[in-house]
């Protein structure tokens, strides 16, 4: 049996993004994550480079709250947002 894996995934994201993390949806490119980008882009255009939040650490990824809805996504799908302080 063969397991396809998105780059990202070699890195342990579980310890740097928790529960509760803001975290932005990207659309990783198809050399990357091709599931993941087709994914996204047809089924979930809408919150491609929007901010949601981390509900819950799942096997082989997370689960996102963004827009009232709950999406389980790749960790390629996902970035750690910093919200800047201090600016308006």
């Amino acid at each position: 049996m063969v397991e396809q894996l998105c780059l990202f995934d070699i890195e342990n994201l579980h310890d740097e993004i928790q529960i509760g993390n803001p975290v932005k949806i990207v659309l990783p490119a198809t050399s990357i994550c091709s599931e993941t980008h087709y994914y996204l882009k047809y089924y979930y255009p809408h919150v491609i480079n929007k901010v949601g939040q981390v509900t819950n650490v799942v096997h082989g990824g997370f689960q996102v709250a963004i827009n009232e809805e709950l999406i389980i996504l790749a960790p390629c799908a996902i970035q750690k947002h910093f919200f800047s302080e201090g600016r308006s």
